[in-house]
């Protein structure tokens, strides 16, 4: 079995609520390197798309900071249901892939 199909495998029978549990006290907690990334090129991201988005904290707390529509995608059905109960302006979905394409316009000149 290749490697990508093994990791889903995993994470579709539990490793992602597993790893939720494991580390759901730590989110949020200290700087983070993704909003630290973004404050030092100076974007102001209208829309954000976070794979991999435990609980949806850090969608929430970029939402509030610049007005952005987020949508987030995670393979923990633990953390999709806490995100939704506790960030509602955010969309969560549960999956491990997008399938659809994606137009990317850049904005950093």
């Amino acid at each position: 079995m290749a490697g990508d199909m093994k990791q889903k495998l995993a994470f579709s029978e539990g490793e992602g609520d597993a790893w939720f549990e494991r580390n759901k006290a730590k989110l949020g907690v200290g700087h983070d390197p993704v909003e630290q990334a973004i404050d030092s090129l100076q974007l102001r991201p209208e829309r954000i798309l976070e794979l991999g988005r435990s609980n949806g904290y850090r969608l929430e707390n970029l939402r509030t900071r610049f007005s952005a529509h987020c949508v987030g995608l995670d393979p923990s059905r633990q953390a999709i249901m806490e995100g939704k109960a506790l960030y509602l302006a955010c969309l969560s979905k549960l999956g491990q892939r997008i399938l659809c394409p994606l137009q990317i316009r850049p904005s950093i000149s």
